[in-house]
């Protein structure tokens, strides 16, 4: 688990996202890597949301997983679609 504080325009917030998408770690090597990286006490940068200050993550841009997901969910649609096509032609009699 991953929290931060940050200072901006006097307040003080805290953010707990590393990145968009974060997930969980399959390894306990790649939680390693992650953890060297943001040590106690050191100073790193911070990006928030602008309209949102609140919103932050220590690194921006996305992962590749939420797209993975994205991408397996419009190969089903696009499978249910196929399918649908199929049996309408088959119900008319293959015209």
């Amino acid at each position: 688990m991953i929290v931060y504080e940050y200072r901006l325009q006097g307040m003080v917030l805290h953010g707990m996202r590393r990145t968009f998408g974060d997930h969980a770690f399959s390894r306990s090597t790649e939680a390693q890597a992650v953890v060297n990286r943001y040590l106690v006490g050191r100073a790193v940068t911070v990006y928030y949301n602008p309209f949102s200050v609140t919103e932050s993550v220590l690194e921006p841009g996305s992962r590749w997983q939420p797209y993975v997901i994205l991408g397996i969910g419009g190969l089903f649609i696009l499978a249910g679609l196929c399918l649908a096509v199929f049996l309408r032609r088959m119900l008319r009699g293959g015209h």
